[in-house]
């Protein structure tokens, strides 16, 4: 049979390194679940982006066909009324200006649209790593020094008393 000082030895080194080993895993499986939740939301931006450039591009060309029609009625006009010389011009001239200060609009919006998800994934990532900054990892000198308590501990419980 074992003396009860070794078996306490031999419990509390035992418990020490469960924990530390079911310590160092729950750890993982945050960090592992911290970076899979950031990948995901990183891709989540990115598609975002993909759709905020197609549908300013969807915008201008509605835009620019939008401005084709308007230019060919006009054409029609200025030929059934006999508009012609610098009044024609003008109006063409307009046209032309409005579409491309709508193009321009869009674009500018467009721009601002990738610049703030741009902000909102540098905020992910800080965020992200905030998270993993604050996850408690075991410490080797902690459980070091648990099972080194133990063993004090178990030399002094069978440790002979000393006669002079």
């Amino acid at each position: 049979m074992c003396d009860p000082a070794s078996a306490m030895l031999a419990l509390s080194i035992g418990t020490t390194a469960l924990s530390f080993i079911d310590q160092a895993n729950q750890a993982d499986a945050a960090t592992d679940s911290i970076k899979d939740s950031y990948e995901l939301q990183a891709k989540q931006v990115q598609e975002q982006q993909k759709q905020i450039n197609a549908n300013a591009q969807d915008d201008m060309s509605q835009r620019a066909r939008e401005a084709t029609i308007e230019r060919g009625r006009l054409k029609a006009i200025q030929g059934e009324s006999g508009l012609i010389g610098n009044t024609a011009d003008r109006i063409m001239n307009e046209s032309y200006f409005n579409e491309e200060s709508d193009i321009a609009s869009i674009e500018s919006n467009r721009v601002n649209s990738i610049k703030q998800s741009s902000l909102e994934a540098q905020g992910l990532t800080a965020r992200t790593q905030s998270e993993l900054n604050s996850i408690k990892r075991p410490s080797a000198l902690s459980a070091g020094l648990q099972i080194g308590t133990a063993v004090a501990g178990y030399k002094q419980a069978t440790a002979k008393p000393k006669t002079p």
